[in-house]
């Protein structure tokens, strides 16, 4: 289901309110986007995630560059590094893990293992440095340690607003004219109605407390 799909759902369940200027796109995606990430790390946390490609997105690719540990990471000194270029896009996280597939070289697909800063931190201490690929995520920035490549990944992710990695992806695009709300919608089909349902409640639940009540109106013009 698309974006647009989805707002359209509760857009028709909710038509008593459509003149409210609160109704808009951008606060029912939201609000949808809201949901979503309850029940994803719900699922993720009783390891129900699935494994199917549709359930992630993906950015094509992340440019990465080298730079002075001391300046990014002084928990671990002395240590070559790469860094991404950009931020990532917020990941959905969970009580057990955040909902990552995969992080990939773009030459040849090797995929990376991501670990924890603390991981690395043993390892900068340790005499053997590993010979594969670790990354961890540290203030919303990857970093590759003890490497000077690769100079670009890709990393399939639950990521909580599709959006954002449109964004990211944007210059490789060859639509760039794009509508974001022409993007999918990336829950487990499974959900998609109960998301709906619990946003339509949500929004029931908001718009009556701001409807003012004709009766106390009346009750208060009288004394």
């Amino acid at each position: 289901m698309k974006i647009k799909q989805a707002i359209s759902l509760v857009k028709s369940e909710n038509q008593a309110f459509s003149d409210d200027t609160n109704l808009t796109d951008r606060f029912i995606w939201n609000k949808i986007l809201t949901k979503s990430k309850l029940f994803i790390k719900q699922k993720n946390d009783s390891f129900k995630v699935t494994n199917n490609n549709f359930f992630y997105t993906t950015i094509d690719c992340l440019e990465m560059e080298l730079v002075d540990s001391i300046s990014c990471c002084q928990e671990i000194p002395n240590c070559k590094i790469l860094k991404s270029k950009h931020k990532l896009p917020k990941i959905v996280e969970s009580n057990s893990s955040s909902v990552i597939r995969g992080i990939y070289t773009l030459d040849g697909g090797k995929r990376i293992d991501l670990v924890t800063i603390n991981d690395i931190i043993r390892l900068s201490n340790s005499r053997y440095k590993p010979n594969d690929l670790k990354a961890f995520i540290k203030n919303e920035y990857l970093f590759i340690p003890f490497k000077e490549y690769p100079k670009a990944i890709t990393i399939e992710a639950y990521f909580e607003d599709p959006m954002e990695v449109l964004n990211l992806n944007s210059c490789n695009l060859k639509d760039k004219c794009i509508s974001p709300y022409d993007l999918e919608w990336k829950v487990p089909s499974d959900l998609e109605t109960v998301i709906i349902q619990e946003v339509n409640k949500e929004l029931l639940n908001f718009f009556h407390r701001i409807i003012p009540d004709e009766n106390t109106d009346k009750n208060n013009q009288s004394k």
